[in-house]
């Protein structure tokens, strides 16, 4: 049976099997990884924190594409603007083609109703997933003898942070890594 620390995290029932260390985050800054530190440390766990420089995700992109001209990306931005989206601007030099910018959304209702304001104009959407690259913060938690892993819950604390917080298996060399100050 899998630990809660690697369902639904995309990882194979192969490669969780033996998963001798799970890593938590990212996290954006220090202080919100020590929240995390302090919630397993309740818990019995010990962590390495670990910086890194990776993808982050920013929030859902809503946008119409391929508009044939720049004339009709500025009738499309004009109709969306009055169709509420207020913030909606042209991406002119974006391939292929013009396209008309909803903006970026860190919460997918918002995304959504975007979306929607626009279909309800007539308007065909795109929403994807936004990343940026970041330096960050990661929590590797090693298995505790016959105990299994800390599950996703624990690094994700009340959910405040705007990024996502995921598990992935420890990077081979985080392994000697020292543990964080004050945990054992």
């Amino acid at each position: 049976e899998l630990s809660s620390a690697v369902q639904g995290t995309g990882l194979s029932d192969a490669a969780t099997g033996g998963l001798p260390c799970v890593s938590g985050g990212p996290f954006l800054d220090q202080a919100t990884a020590g929240q995390a530190v302090g919630r397993l440390e309740r818990l019995g766990f010990t962590s390495r924190q670990r910086a890194s420089r990776d993808d982050v995700w920013v929030g859902q992109w809503v946008r119409v594409e391929n508009l044939a001209t720049a004339e009709d990306a500025a009738n499309a931005l004009q109709a969306l603007k009055a169709a509420g989206i207020a913030d909606a601007y042209v991406l002119a030099d974006e391939p292929p083609g013009n396209v008309v910018s909803l903006g970026v959304f860190g919460d997918p209702a918002k995304a959504a109703e975007a979306s929607a304001a626009a279909q309800k104009a007539g308007f065909t959407t795109l929403t994807e997933d936004r990343f940026r690259q970041a330096d960050v913060f990661w929590l590797d938690v090693d298995r505790r003898a016959n105990e299994g892993l800390p599950g996703l819950e624990v690094f994700q604390g009340d959910g405040a942070q705007p990024t996502r917080v995921e598990l992935r298996p420890c990077p081979v060399a985080t392994q000697t890594v020292t543990p964080v100050a004050g945990t054992p």
